[in-house]
């Protein structure tokens, strides 16, 4: 799946991307599936695919996301038409993939927002079940049922775990994330909900379009709530670094910050959210978890700071409500910033 030669690259005038990186208002976009055929693995292929496409030097006219999953390949591209087409055929002649099927097209506003992602899910999940994944946003999209691509991405990429009533293709009702200050979050903690409500842990890695660089691991659990759904996330500061790790967030309704109990690690990671958190069109609830006030006090002055309107409701959060937290149940006006709150 090495690049094929860009109009741009011969000579022949582009306005794909602008002097600033930017894509044009309207491009062309494209999301398929098709079945691997990769032998060995399957990593070291997504990352050769990833070192080609994003050689140095290079100018790439098509925006591409790559996922894996289960056995499958989704492909998701943005550009101008003729790049994009020619991609897609490029693809379906190479011989590590088969059966490729189109889920989505339309000419819209750009939402990659990298050169080149990576993205790899692991679940319980077999082949055939993603393949009826893929087979149902095939039928949506011919009964012409109309989805933003992100949408469809999501979709494959991180689907609800919990159908029973829902069908394929539903976000969770309630998104939460845990983000911890330490490289390695409370993975126990995810486990555990996992346990309690028999659900499966999904396991995601992401990689950017930096050649040669590694990826990042995100891990999420589905919880059935009643007739409802919550999704709780658990991410690392370094997770965030992904452009697709934060696209995933985008209706994020709570966010526990796992400060920790060194004050250095605690601001680098405000430093982080704070950018994530501005460019959700919904601020999510913050709540603070640390073993002591001296933390979370300048930890949630920092992130209040900004234009009025635009800084989300932050308060500390008790380890005897991190549940009622995660729950909705807990809401901002019941908590003071002050409040004493002990690590989970």
């Amino acid at each position: 799946m090495n690049r094929p030669t860009p109009r741009g690259e011969t000579g022949t005038p582009l306005a794909a991307i602008d002097a600033s990186g930017h894509l044009p208002a309207k491009v062309t976009r494209v999301i398929f599936a098709s079945v691997s055929r990769v032998q060995g693995s399957v990593m070291d292929q997504l990352f050769e695919i990833r070192n080609r496409y994003c050689e140095a030097g290079q100018t790439p006219t098509v925006r591409v996301a790559l996922l894996y999953s289960r056995g499958w390949f989704v492909f998701w591209l943005e550009g101008p038409e003729a790049e994009v087409e020619a991609l897609v055929q490029h693809v379906s002649r190479d011989p590590r993939n088969a059966h490729q099927k189109l889920l989505h097209r339309s000419l819209g506003a750009p939402s990659l927002n990298t050169t080149f992602a990576v993205v790899v899910t692991q679940g319980a999940e077999g082949p055939g079940a993603f393949g009826r994944r893929v087979f149902h946003v095939k039928h949506e999209m011919e009964e012409g049922i109309v989805r933003e691509p992100a949408s469809v991405w999501q979709c494959l990429s991180a689907p609800c775990t919990v159908t029973t009533h829902r069908g394929y293709g539903q976000p969770p009702d309630r998104h939460v994330a845990l983000l911890a200050a330490e490289d390695n979050g409370p993975l126990d903690l995810l486990r555990k909900l996992g346990e309690r409500f028999d659900s499966e842990v999904i396991y995601q890695r992401f990689a950017n379009a930096k050649s040669y660089s590694s990826d990042v691991g995100v891990a999420y659990v589905d919880i059935p709530v009643g007739r409802k759904v919550m999704r709780v996330r658990l991410l690392s500061r370094r997770a965030l670094g992904q452009p697709m790790v934060r696209q995933s967030l985008s209706g994020l309704d709570g966010l526990a910050l796992l400060l920790g109990s060194r004050p250095s690690a605690a601001i680098e990671l405000v430093a982080s959210v704070t950018t994530v958190v501005a460019a959700l069109r919904v601020r999510p609830v913050i709540g603070l978890v640390a073993p002591n006030d001296n933390i979370v006090a300048p930890v949630g002055e920092l992130l209040q700071r900004g234009p009025a309107g635009a800084t989300p409701k932050v308060f500390a959060l008790p380890e005897a409500q991190f549940e009622d937290f995660l729950f909705g149940r807990l809401q901002p006006h019941d908590m003071d910033l002050h409040d004493a709150c002990v690590a989970v």
